[in-house]
């Protein structure tokens, strides 16, 4: 009987014209076609703006301006994302919102394709390999996610993060402690949630690899000493701002008050386990015994698997373990019979449950599924063959899985096809508005918006008095924020009861909120003259 070897397809240099002497090298082929692909996914599934490119770029761009919307409260809020807000915003400076976002969603993308190629080649080197490994797990992000988590659409900090952190991981496997540091630090500058949860992953990957034997982690941590250094240099620059917004002055009851508007209000569908409907918590559970089986799969099956490929395999799966781990934990945490109110150790689980336990188990679950089912076709069609499968053969099956799989994902129904989420007139009707505010109002006006504000100040460039998607990230901005939203509901309210809006309504509106011009929908009766209408929206003039 012919012995089974494991394939290994090499793309270190592909044709790419009919003249011999010019080729470009096959990995960077490879990454430009997962940066197609990944172009492709982001226009075609989340145009511009994407659902959280207005609450990053024109932070972004107020950064760089103060005097932009100078007045709207979210903007001059705290700065978590400063690293990303200084590398992307000046873009602002010299082009519109729409071409910076563009712009920003081609580097991100990029860094991205890059820090993926990395990342799968270490586990499945074969020519579109790591293409295949793409189409599948932009497919799984597509069907299900279990907190909400997401990285390919619109462009924002995480885009960054995820891709100089699986850049990261891929040198740490080639052996290339230094590059990993300083690119794992990058991935926390850019979003220190995301990088961070990265590191302790890796962390404890470590410690479980070497069965928390000090006669092998003393030596470990040695050789980790100047990666470390690199780490947290090339962190800071995210890092600093976002503990600052942490670590405030604020008093302590602000700061639970705060954390709890963030938990069980605002961010509630990412942070709160209670809010994750069943089948998200199957769905994840089916995934990670899937993701077992294969590497135990793998483990029988690879016998003449290389040391590297061992290494990346068990890393993979460890890292997923521990993301596993800190989702379990997080589930503990937020594990309650009762209202949030009513919880017992309340303090402490709400101020652990803000960072995000859930968001690694997310994203890198169905990301290591990917990249290990991958490797576990390949290996199946190997040893099916009973001999090494035809080099050509394989590429063209993986060529051919990774364009179906990929038409498949890139024509499910989602929702970020319509950001705004609104029906077509009224979506029409709203940008109508925006439009005339742009051409007929001061810049320096304020404006108080429906609670459906969408992307109001991308299209309009006026400042917000308060929007429920752009909430603060430090507490006293929190308990503002939430002070403005009530006070907005209760004048609604107040107003409505006797079934007309008078100039009296109006007039106590502008001396709290300081603004000039109140937005409303088509509903209601008003004894005040619009200054703009159209089929889903009135302007009204609050100035006296």
């Amino acid at each position: 009987m012919s012995q089974t070897h494991p394939v290994s397809l090499s793309t270190d240099s592909i044709p790419v014209a009919n003249d011999h002497t010019s080729r470009l090298p096959g990995w960077l082929v490879g990454i430009l076609a997962l940066w197609l692909m990944l172009l492709v996914w982001s226009f075609v599934r989340t145009p511009i703006p994407a659902v959280n490119e207005p609450h990053y770029m024109t932070k972004a761009r107020h950064f760089w301006n103060p005097e932009w919307c100078d007045r709207d409260f979210f903007l001059s809020s705290s700065n978590p994302h400063l690293f990303f807000y200084v590398t992307v915003g000046w873009l602002t400076n010299f082009c519109s919102l729409h071409m910076a976002t563009l712009t920003s969603r081609l580097f991100g993308l990029l860094i991205f394709a890059i820090g993926w190629s990395k990342l799968a080649r270490s586990l499945v080197p074969g020519f579109a390999a790591a293409h295949l490994a793409m189409a599948l797990f932009l497919l799984l992000q597509a069907s299900v996610n279990f907190s909400g988590e997401w990285v390919i659409g619109g462009i924002e900090s995480k885009v960054f993060s995820y891709g100089f952190g699986f850049w990261g991981i891929g040198s740490l496997l080639r052996k290339q402690p230094v590059w990993a540091g300083i690119l794992l630090g990058l991935s926390i500058a850019y979003h220190p949630l995301v990088g961070l949860w990265l590191v302790l992953g890796l962390i404890f990957y470590a410690l479980f690899a070497n069965r928390f034997q000090l006669s092998k982690l003393i030596p470990l941590a040695r050789h980790s000493i100047l990666p470390a250094i690199c780490l947290f240099i090339t962190s800071l620059p995210g890092l600093w701002p976002a503990l600052m917004v942490i670590l405030d002055d604020a008093p302590a009851a602000t700061k639970f008050a705060g954390d709890f508007l963030q938990v069980y209000q605002r961010l509630k569908h990412h942070l709160d386990p209670m809010e994750f409907e069943w089948w998200r918590y199957t769905a994840y559970a089916v995934m990670t015994v899937v993701l077992l089986l294969s590497y135990r799969f793998l483990s029988i099956r690879n016998h003449n698997e290389s040391p590297e490929s061992r290494t990346a395999l068990r890393l993979l799966v460890g890292i997923s373990l521990a993301a596993l781990l800190f989702a379990f934990v997080g589930v503990l945490v937020g594990l309650r019979f009762v209202e949030p109110a009513q919880m017992p150790g309340l303090a402490w689980r709400v101020k652990l449950l803000k960072f995000y336990p859930f968001r690694l188990y997310d994203l890198i679950l169905p990301a290591v599924l990917a990249i290990v089912l991958t490797r576990v076709l390949i290996v199946w069609l190997t040893n099916a063959e009973q001999d090494s499968l035809n080099v050509k053969r394989q590429s063209y099956l993986n060529f051919s899985l990774a364009l179906s799989l990929f038409v498949v994902g890139i024509t499910l129904p989602f929702g970020d096809r319509n950001s705004s989420r609104m029906p077509t007139q009224m979506r029409q009707d709203w940008l109508a508005a925006c439009h005339w505010i742009e051409q007929n109002t001061s810049k320096d006006a304020l404006f108080v918006t429906p609670r459906h504000s969408w992307a109001f100040k991308w299209f309009a460039q006026r400042a917000e008095y308060v929007s429920y998607k752009n909430c603060p990230q430090e507490s006293a901005g929190i308990l503002e924020w939430n002070r403005r939203l009530t006070y907005k509901y209760n004048w609604s309210v107040e107003s409505y009861t006797d079934e007309i809006i008078d100039e009296q309504d109006l007039a106590r509106l502008a001396q709290e909120t300081q603004a000039e011009y109140l937005i409303a929908t088509d509903t209601g009766s008003v004894s005040v003259d619009p200054i703009f209408v159209n089929s889903s929206y009135r302007i009204f003039s609050l100035k006296e």
